[in-house]
């Protein structure tokens, strides 16, 4: 069991969700991220803002993070993740992935 759970670990190592939009005028874009390593399991939330009159700001919302140690950052309200990703599926986000293990194999 441990070697497909270990492998899994190995294969996807971030997962995210992005949507963007606007125009050269306005833009924003918001994030789910869910990144798992060896000894973390972490799901973060943000974006940004970009108005051409005033300039940009990005701004994390709250993470759910535990380690494998017994430290938990549980401030992210999980039940809000369901909507969240439904909404910025349905506007067009995009799905990525990323290993950023030593060797870098998704495959």
């Amino acid at each position: 069991m441990c070697l497909n759970a270990c492998r899994l670990l190995h294969l996807i190592q971030t997962l995210g969700i992005v949507y963007r939009n606007g125009t050269e005028e306005f833009s924003e874009m918001r994030y789910i991220t869910f990144k798992i390593s060896e000894d973390t399991f972490e799901i973060s939330k943000g974006g940004s803002v970009y108005d051409k009159a005033v300039g940009s700001d990005s701004f994390p919302d709250p993470v759910w993070l535990v380690e494998v140690g017994g430290y938990r950052q549980t401030d992210c309200e999980l039940y809000e993740l369901d909507g969240s990703i439904a909404e910025y599926l349905t506007l067009g986000a995009k799905i990525t992935v990323s290993d950023e293990s030593e060797d870098g194999n998704l495959a």
